[in-house]
């Protein structure tokens, strides 16, 4: 049995590939801080468009518990359970919606274990299950497609909130618990 590294045949090709990964790992990390940093100077020189919208977060929330990551709520089926989103800027900092917005549409990427009112997100169990909550890709207020700043480019669907469980009560028979 090898006790060093280098006893082991064609040892140089296992590091430089676990060399390799940590480079690209880090230097995935530098593009993420620079991306950041590019949002953050572009609110600087252009104060006005800096603090533009550029995506929508989901989150599934219950009175004034949020839960966009894994959080452990109970949402029980008292109707006070919704899907929201929320307009962010570069530097996920919430931000309005482009003014020609039309209004956001809710649902469930699975109807079979929890509905969600299209128009105001409310969430209601039917089955037990997992459902994550969503957001159709956003309109403008004629239908068409909603634009980004450079005016080509459409808003894409958000991603799906954290994965929420309907679950057994004892007390209203069916909760939605978000897991992450």
């Amino acid at each position: 049995m090898p006790t060093d590294p280098s006893e082991i045949d064609g040892w140089e090709n296992y590091h430089e590939a676990g060399t390799l990964r940590f480079i690209a790992k880090e230097l995935f990390e530098v593009i993420l801080e620079l991306q950041k940093a590019n949002g953050f100077l572009e609110r600087i020189a252009n104060p006005s468009t800096g603090k533009q919208a550029t995506h929508i977060v989901v989150t599934i929330k219950q009175g004034e518990t949020v839960s966009p990551v894994a959080a452990d709520i109970i949402i029980d089926t008292d109707g006070n359970a919704v899907v929201s989103g929320t307009w962010t800027d570069v530097m996920e900092q919430p931000a309005a919606a482009p003014a020609n917005a039309g209004p956001l549409v809710y649902g469930s990427d699975t109807p079979a274990t929890a509905t969600v009112d299209p128009s105001t997100g409310k969430v209601t169990p039917v089955a037990l299950g997992t459902f994550s909550g969503t957001i159709a890709a956003p309109l403008d207020t004629a239908g068409a497609p909603l634009l980004e700043a450079d005016n080509v480019t459409a808003f894409p669907a958000p991603a799906p909130s954290a994965v929420a469980t309907v679950v057994a009560s004892a007390a209203t028979g069916l909760a939605v618990q978000v897991t992450g």
